[in-house]
């Protein structure tokens, strides 16, 4: 019952902020697509946001004890669905589920 509440919440919460990895971070396959789209500024931005954000999912996935990262993952405003890599949409989830779990918690508590 709770659940579906705080997943709506969750998502509502879902906000943009200033991408923070930088081309030099990005992986090989990243950093290959990003050559494709860096002479377009916002076309970058985007890249680099929504690659950020994938990056703090899978951190989230790896290390699930950082609860209050999970619960403070948020979706950038220029993030674009076009530069997710095969596997982002499973990582990406998974951090979700693990930041509606932590709220879940926080808020039995």
């Amino acid at each position: 019952m709770l659940k579906p509440f705080l997943a709506l919440a969750f998502l509502v919460a879902l906000s943009g902020r200033a991408a923070a990895i930088t081309p030099a971070e990005l992986t090989p396959a990243e950093q290959a697509k990003y050559q494709l789209v860096k002479s377009n500024p916002a076309a970058a931005a985007a890249f680099l946001a929504t690659r950020d954000y994938v990056h703090k999912a899978a951190d989230i996935v790896a290390n699930p004890a950082n609860k209050q990262a999970a619960m403070d993952l948020k979706k950038p405003k220029n993030f674009d669905v076009k530069y997710l890599l095969a596997g982002d949409v499973d990582k990406i989830n998974a951090a979700i589920d693990i930041g509606l779990d932590a709220l879940a918690e926080s808020a039995v508590a």
